[in-house]
């Protein structure tokens, strides 16, 4: 039996410095190891489930060990219906209440999945119901739905799925964060922009700039409006320029590298623990978001950039 025991605060860097360090089995069952989680944060539940997905489809067998059934960690996993994705852990001993924009529940993306619902979902959750944020739920929209697309396009080459997952946090009295991860376990941004032959591909950390660029992550070939492509190549685009304005945090990682927006800078660097698909991490906070509304100069001054 071998035995994944997950840290104390599941966020993406201690997931895979965790996986990194242990190896899992073709032949014998593997134990998820929730024991020891106090704490689980969208950047690592996200990841986790589509790792798990991707190890399930090809053949491993796997077992979940809950953390202890009183801990908000469990409690939490189960309010954003991570254990339901697996079927564990099903009943609840709590009652459910409308998150009322604090959280959107774990989305699974699957090649049939309504991308539209599921993004207004989303993006709305990030927003919450503030009137003032339509055009910043419009932006986020675009993104999460450009995103799980390209999900979708990769679950076409095999038994590959993808997960959302969207929450906020009150950092005080009159501020918020908000945190939402999409990630995935196909084939990376570098192998689908190999696709198009036109692009010059020298290494995964081009790719991810190249992919932060407009119109050029799109899904030529795969038509769905009136012979246009349903990705226009604008998703990632869109949410480093609201990130930039908005300064937040834009993490996007595949393979064995990472691009990191944080404000106005941008470091590009080698992936601690290289990533089989793509992840995407964006965190912002209201007082951000505001600012970015209150600035239509500097967004218009963007946009005819982006677009001359």
């Amino acid at each position: 039996m071998c035995v994944l025991k997950l840290p104390q605060k599941l966020d993406f860097d201690a997931l895979f410095d965790c996986i990194s360090n242990n190896h899992l089995s073709s032949t014998d069952t593997n134990v998820i190891d929730f024991s020891a989680v106090e704490f689980a944060d969208p950047t690592g539940i996200a990841p986790l489930a589509a790792v798990a997905r991707k190890w399930l489809g090809d053949g491993l067998e796997l077992t979940f060990q809950p953390p202890s059934p009183t801990t908000g960690a469990f409690k939490y996993l189960q309010r954003v219906d991570f254990f339901r994705k697996f079927h564990v852990f099903e009943d609840e001993k709590f009652r459910r209440h409308n998150p009322q924009g604090n959280f959107c529940p774990l989305q699974e993306i699957a090649y049939d999945s309504p991308t539209e619902n599921i993004a207004t979902k989303l993006a709305g959750a990030l927003t919450g119901n503030n009137p003032t944020f339509i055009h910043a739920r419009s932006e986020l929209y675009n993104c999460l739905y450009e995103s799980m697309n390209n999900i979708k396009d990769h679950a076409r080459l095999g038994n590959v799925a993808g997960y959302s997952l969207v929450q906020n946090y009150k950092l005080d009295y009159n501020n918020k964060e908000y945190v939402f991860t999409t990630a995935d376990a196909g084939r990376g941004i570098s192998e689908s922009l190999r696709d198009n032959s036109e692009l010059k591909i020298d290494n995964e950390t081009t790719a991810l700039n190249l992919a932060c660029q407009p119109s050029i992550s799109g899904s030529p070939g795969i038509e769905e409006y009136y012979g246009y492509p349903r990705n226009m190549g604008e998703g990632l685009t869109n949410i480093d320029r609201v990130v930039k304005l908005a300064k937040g945090y834009f993490r996007l990682i595949s393979g064995s590298a990472e691009r990191i927006r944080r404000e106005d800078k941008v470091e590009c660097r080698s992936c601690q623990y290289p990533w089989q698909g793509t992840i995407v991490i964006v965190k912002l906070t209201m007082a951000g978001m505001q600012q970015y509304l209150n600035e239509p100069k500097a967004i218009q001054q963007e946009d005819e950039v982006r677009f001359d």
